[in-house]
């Protein structure tokens, strides 16, 4: 399910945003297998001053010692790496409902149609 407006953003971000989530859906494809139902849930939302994007699967979530930033995943790294470009505040976690990734961006020129 995707819940957001058409979104547009500079080609500078969208390129980077375009990776995190290429890596956030492969993912799941990689780490979900067996588990029948799984959904993903994109959202976006945009204010005067930020985007605020959030990914949710419905897996198995995160191993608890897990550390996303300091991971030998080649796509968590891409991730992370992107994000620091974006120069972006992220949040992972998982909860009882699986995985989720959330990234808020200063806003430069983002838009949302109507």
């Amino acid at each position: 399910m995707i819940a957001c407006k058409d979104l547009k953003v500079p080609i500078d971000e969208a390129i980077p945003l375009a990776l995190i989530f290429n890596e956030l859906i492969n993912n799941v494809k990689k780490h979900t297998l067996g588990h029948h139902g799984v959904k993903i849930e994109i959202s976006a939302t945009l204010n005067k001053t930020d985007l605020f994007i959030v990914f949710k699967d419905h897996g198995p979530g995160l191993p608890d010692d897990s550390d996303w930033k300091n991971t030998k995943s080649m796509g968590m790294k891409t991730i992370h790496l992107m994000s620091q470009q974006l120069k972006a505040q992220t949040n992972v976690y998982s909860n009882d409902n699986g995985f989720v990734f959330e990234l808020r961006l200063k806003r430069k020129s983002a838009q949302m149609s109507a």
